[in-house]
C-alpha cells in the first residue's frame, strides 16, 4: 500500500538521520584520534586498505569495511571507533551532487586524499568537472593544521589544491613531488612493482596488485603513511601484504589451468580501458576477454559495443560477448582484425559460462568484465561448480559470491594445474 510505503522510506529517513547525528557527536569526542578520508572516482578502496596497513604499525586502527562509503556506513564506521584508536581511515564516495558537503561535514578530516577524477557518476555528475567541484568539497573541512594529500598528475585534482588551507603533500610520476614512483612494470604475470622515492628514501615496492592503474592507490598510501609518522620502508613493507579486492582486477585459479582476472565488481568505461590495457601487455599461451557492456560512456549501445569490440581485437586472441545485441559485437570485433572464428557471442552469462567450461584450457589468461547488474560474477563461479540462479533482471547491486540465491555447489576441490587450489586467488 502506497501509505506503507511512505512510512517506511520516512523511519528510515529518520534512522539515518539519528545516525548521522550520532557519529557526528562522537566524531566530536573522538579529539585525540586522527582521521582521514580517501575520496577519488577510482582506486578509494585499494587506497584505504593500503594506509590501514601501514598506519596498523602505528597504533590501534579502525577503517570502512569492505567498500562501503555511502553516509550510512561512514557513520557506522566513526561509531565503531574507540577513544584507544589511534587512527581511523575512512573511503569517502559520492553519487549525487551534494553528498560530499554532508560528508566532510561529519568526518572533518585531519587527513585528507583525492586520488583522481574519472567517469563514474557521470551520469548522476554531469560531468567531470562537476565530479571534480564536488570531490573537493572535503577539502573545505580540513581541521586545523590538517594535510591534503593531492594527486599531482590529474589535473583535475591537482587545481585543488588553491582551496587547501592546511599543509600539502602530493604524489605522482615527478620528483618534485613529495613521494613518486619510476621503474614501474606490471605486465602479467607480473604484479605491479615499483621503486618509491620520498626525499632521501627509495624503495622497490612489490604488490600483489594486477596491472599499473594502481599505483595512484599506493603512491597516496604511501605519502599519507609517511605524513602521519610511517617510515618509506615500513609502509613499502605494510602495502606489499595487502590483496586485491574481489572482482577488481582478482586473479583465480580455475580447474582447468586457466587464470581468470575477476574485473566484474565496476563496469565503469575508466575501470573498463585499464583492464583491457592490462590484458594487452599480458603474457599468455591464449588472451581472452568476456565481457557484457560497459557504463558511464556517454554513447549509445552499439557505439559501446564497437568500442569494446575494437579494444578485444587489440588485446585479445579470442572474445566472448554477453548481451541481448553480442552478435553485433562479435561481427565488429572480426571487423576489426579478430580472427574469424573466434569472436563469440551469447545472450546470458550461463550460455558463456558452459561455453568457457568447454573451451578454456591450461595456460589461457581470461578478463572477465561487465557491469555489476549483469552479475557477471556466475561465469567465473560456474568454473568452480554448478549454480543455480541464472536470473536475467536482478535488483541487487553486488558481485554474486555471498548472495543466498546462488545455489553453488561446487565440484571436488582438486589442485588446478597452476599449483593453486581450486577456486583460490593466485594473487599471492
Amino acid at each position: 500500500m502506497p501509505g506503507i510505503s511512505i512510512l517506511k522510506q520516512w523511519l528510515a529517513a529518520l534512522g539515518e538521520r539519528i545516525l548521522w547525528a550520532a557519529a557526528f557527536l562522537w566524531r566530536t569526542a573522538l579529539v585525540r584520534t586522527t582521521f582521514v578520508a580517501i575520496t577519488g572516482s577510482v582506486g578509494k578502496t585499494t587506497a584505504k586498505d593500503c594506509l590501514a596497513a601501514i598506519l596498523k604499525q602505528l597504533g590501534p586502527t579502525v577503517k570502512t569495511l569492505r567498500s562501503n562509503n555511502g553516509g550510512p556506513w561512514i557513520a557506522r564506521t566513526i561509531l565503531s571507533a574507540r577513544p584507544w584508536h589511534r587512527f581511523v581511515v575512512l573511503e569517502v564516495g559520492i553519487d549525487q551532487p551534494g553528498h560530499m558537503l554532508r560528508h566532510a561535514l561529519l568526518i572533518r578530516p585531519d587527513v585528507a586524499v583525492e586520488l583522481a577524477v574519472a567517469s563514474p557518476h557521470l551520469s548522476t555528475m554531469g560531468s567531470l568537472e562537476k565530479i571534480a567541484e564536488e570531490k573537493a568539497k572535503l577539502l573545505r573541512f580540513l581541521r586545523r593544521g590538517g594535510i591534503a594529500v593531492l594527486n599531482g598528475d590529474d589535473l583535475r585534482v591537482a587545481a585543488m589544491a588553491r582551496q587547501v588551507r592546511g599543509r600539502l603533500k602530493w604524489f605522482g610520476s615527478r620528483p618534485e613531488f613529495d613521494v613518486w614512483a619510476d621503474g614501474v612494470a606490471a605486465a602479467w604475470p607480473m604484479r605491479l612493482r615499483f621503486v618509491a622515492h620520498a626525499g632521501e628514501e627509495s624503495v622497490e615496492v612489490e604488490t600483489k596488485f594486477v596491472g599499473r592503474q594502481w599505483l595512484p592507490a599506493f603512491l597516496a598510501a604511501l605519502a599519507a603513511g609517511r605524513a602521519l609518522g610511517a617510515t618509506l620502508e615500513q609502509a613499502s613493507r605494510a602495502v606489499a601484504e595487502v590483496r586485491p579486492y574481489t572482482a577488481r582486477m582478482e586473479p583465480v585459479a580455475l580447474p582447468n589451468g586457466a587464470v581468470l582476472l575477476r574485473d566484474e565488481a565496476h563496469g565503469n568505461l575508466t575501470d573498463t580501458e585499464a583492464a583491457f590495457e592490462v590484458l594487452r601487455e599480458a603474457s599468455a599461451a591464449r588472451r581472452i576477454v568476456v565481457i557484457s557492456d560497459v557504463a558511464n560512456s556517454g554513447q549509445h549501445y552499439r557505439q559501446r559495443q564497437r568500442m569494446l569490440a575494437q579494444w578485444a581485437a587489440a588485446s585479445a586472441e579470442v572474445a566472448v560477448f554477453v548481451s541481448e545485441g553480442s552478435a553485433y559485437a562479435a561481427r565488429a570485433a572480426v571487423r576489426a582484425g579478430m580472427r574469424l572464428g573466434n569472436a563469440h557471442h551469447f545472450v546470458t552469462p550461463k550460455q558463456a559460462a558452459e561455453f568457457l567450461r568447454a573451451e578454456l584450457r591450461a595456460g589461457d589468461l581470461v578478463l572477465l568484465k561487465g557491469q555489476t547488474k549483469d552479475h557477471m560474477s556466475r561465469v567465473y563461479l560456474a568454473q568452480l561448480g554448478e549454480v543455480d540462479c541464472w536470473r536475467v533482471n536482478c535488483g541487487r547491486r553486488h558481485v554474486c559470491d555471498a548472495c543466498p540465491l546462488l545455489g553453488l555447489r561446487p565440484w571436488s576441490q582438486t589442485p588446478a594445474a597452476t599449483g593453486v587450489p581450486v577456486g583460490v586467488r593466485s594473487g599471492a
